[in-house]
């Protein structure tokens, strides 16, 4: 059996949280120069300003989405 079909079975044999974070891993790799830190956004001496930055979102837009809730 050749390398690629053992990593295919055991990429078959994950949960679904493990493909979640598979898959989020897997694109910051592949956009990690697209993404930008918290110390790019602003010049705060905080713990966290290496961090990749987090677009928050108005929770009133998301509720009037189609898709909300269902």
């Amino acid at each position: 059996m050749n390398p690629v079909d053992r990593n295919s079975r055991k990429i078959e044999s994950l949960t679904v949280t493990a493909m979640y974070i598979l898959e989020v891993l897997c694109y910051i790799k592949k956009y990690k120069g697209d993404l930008k830190h918290n110390c790019e956004i602003h010049e705060y001496n905080t713990r966290s300003k290496y961090d990749l930055h987090t677009q928050s979102s108005n929770a009133s837009l998301l509720q009037n989405c189609a898709t909300y809730g269902h």
